[in-house]
């Protein structure tokens, strides 16, 4: 459950990351690439999950809502 708690976060802090008006390109490039990244960790935790739709998605994929 906390590990889903976590994903849930990572998807609220991609949303703001993307839309907050102060970040440049470069900046915002960067910082989705730090999530892509802890996205491409969390995949290590997807045997706990029977149902895929719970499965954490990495760079390889994009998971989309």
């Amino acid at each position: 459950r906390k590990v889903i708690n976590v994903r849930e976060r990572l998807r609220v802090l991609e949303q703001r990351i993307n839309t907050h008006p102060k970040l440049d390109d470069q900046d915002r490039l960067q910082l989705q690439d730090y999530i892509t990244r802890i996205y491409g960790s969390l995949t290590t935790f997807n045997l706990l999950f029977a149902d895929p739709n719970d499965r954490f998605v990495g760079s390889g994929g994009k998971d989309e809502d």
